[in-house]
């Protein structure tokens, strides 16, 4: 397996989704890898279907501390770098109220370094802490939502095509859009 360093601040989603790209794993081939040491006798650690629920964030699942804890063998990371990204904490441990669950992101911090940060998601926030940039749900060249931080492969909007990096300087309906000024 190539192993994939998580980056500061960077959203398990993320993380999960650049791993899986690296080692060109599906759901279900991750899945199956997570379930190689669980006792036959038993039920499986986790299902394809769950391993994608990992994923999207409007799911609000985590991996089981067994699930977590294979999940880290095969990735060859330390189960503290990981669990520390799990940025949807379960309903009953935290309000549900503390988490923006469509995706978004800072084109500034992007253009830095071309991750999914945590901080993003974060429901008390609705602009970046280090550029004042208001956070994006939606493209602004065409309006349409960003998909799932893990599909986050070419680091731009699926529609339109509008880099990640650029959407802070965006000319829309012949009016000039800059995220300082959204």
């Amino acid at each position: 397996m190539f192993r994939v360093e998580p980056i500061e601040d960077e959203s398990f989603s993320h993380v999960l989704g650049r791993f899986r790209r690296a080692n060109v794993l599906s759901y279900g081939t991750l899945s199956e890898l997570l379930n190689i040491n669980s006792d036959d006798s038993k039920e499986p650690l986790c299902g394809r279907a769950e391993v994608e629920n990992w994923e999207r964030p409007s799911s609000r699942a985590h991996p089981s501390e067994q699930a977590l804890d294979e999940l880290c063998r095969v990735m060859q990371l330390e189960k503290e770098t990981l669990s520390d990204r799990l940025i949807y904490p379960s309903k009953e441990s935290v309000g549900i109220g503390q988490w923006h669950l469509q995706t978004r992101l800072c084109s500034a911090c992007y253009a830095q370094v071309p991750i999914h940060r945590m901080r993003w998601q974060r429901s008390d926030l609705a602009v970046c802490e280090d550029h004042g940039c208001k956070l994006l749900s939606a493209c602004p060249g065409c309006g349409v939502g960003f998909r799932l931080p893990s599909l986050w492969a070419e680091g731009r909007c699926d529609r339109c095509w509008l880099s990640f990096s650029h959407m802070g300087k965006v000319v829309k309906r012949g009016v000039s859009i800059t995220e300082s000024s959204m």
